[in-house]
């Protein structure tokens, strides 16, 4: 079932995403889609429904905006909050909803720290998978580096 990518076509506000823009998100959608993270998701929102209330915003795309702000700028709440209600990315991502910053604080809270840990390694397996990484080394910055603790050390001339 498609939780995070239900293409729904608007006609207003955000049609002035371009093509290649839209297609960027759509294949960002994909990636969530496929990494699993609709059980981890899905089950938390579960528990915090059956305490009552009224139904929450679509917690796909609300966790997909606020990953996506998070790659995109600071990832303040607030800032999210202004970015889901004026930049036509984020209204792409959130279908036009716009949630308060204290729904979006509760979210982030409640689901995204509490299981960060199980959702990174989520995302980062299917990004592995899908775009054929290698991770047998590890590149910061592009730059490798070497484990010998002696190598730049200088002998001054001998007495």
């Amino acid at each position: 079932m498609a939780y995070f990518t239900n293409f729904q076509n608007s006609l207003f506000l955000y049609s002035d995403l371009f093509t290649e823009e839209k297609q960027k998100l759509d294949n960002y959608l994909r990636i969530l889609e496929y990494s699993g993270l609709d059980r981890i998701i899905a089950e938390t929102v579960t528990k915090s429904i059956e305490k009552g209330g009224r139904p929450p915003y679509n917690p796909f795309r609300l966790f997909s905006a606020i990953l996506f702000a998070f790659s995109k700028h600071s990832g303040s709440l607030r800032r999210i909050e202004v970015s889901i209600r004026f930049d036509t990315r984020f209204m792409h991502l959130m279908e036009q909803k716009l949630p308060s910053y204290s729904t979006i604080s509760r979210f982030y809270n409640n689901i995204v720290v509490a299981r960060q840990r199980e959702i990174f390694s989520c995302i980062m397996k299917e990004i592995v998978q899908k775009y054929n990484i290698d991770i047998s080394e590890v590149f910061i910055d592009g730059t490798k580096f070497e484990a010998n603790a002696n190598k730049y050390n200088t002998v001054g001339p001998e007495n």
